[in-house]
């Protein structure tokens, strides 16, 4: 078990290492290009960009830091509250933990001996639950247009 326990530093370095490299901005590139055209785009880019970092960190605490601050200034640049923002970019980091890879996943399966590949395939259902009601909040949350601020 202390072999499947040091996979949790390295999620978190993996995902320092990500956010250094500039990876966060290719991810909001991404998710700007996917969603970014709907009204509220930004908030849903958010979202979109949280699940596509947390597919890699794990961690939501890796999700907030690496994108946080680049989401929550875009966002008020484009004219969103920055309550209304910080709540957006908050609620969407706390999606990491019930996508796989994911830590708290690892740590169960480490204590209670389960195998860690199948605790990682329980939480995808929970997971895509979980961003299709962030993804239908939205439209409430949301009247900002999306701007290009995102350079």
């Amino acid at each position: 078990t202390s072999f499947t326990l040091m996979s949790v530093p390295f999620f978190l370095l993996a995902g320092e290492v990500m956010n250094v490299g500039g990876l966060s901005k290719r991810i909001v590139k991404v998710a700007l290009a996917l969603v970014g055209h709907r009204k509220g785009g930004l908030g849903y880019v958010a979202i979109v960009a949280s699940v596509l970092l947390a597919s890699l960190s794990g961690s939501a605490v890796a999700d907030a830091a690496g994108l946080g601050q680049i989401q929550h200034r875009a966002m008020v640049d484009a004219g969103y509250k920055p309550t209304i923002s910080a709540a957006i970019v908050a609620g969407a980091s706390t999606i990491g933990p019930v996508i796989p890879p994911s830590i708290p996943f690892v740590l169960y399966g480490a204590i209670t001996s389960v195998s860690v590949w199948e605790t990682n395939s329980y939480p995808s259902p929970l997971s895509l639950l979980r961003s299709s009601s962030w993804f239908s909040m939205m439209p409430l949350c949301t009247t900002a247009r999306v701007s290009e601020t995102w350079g």
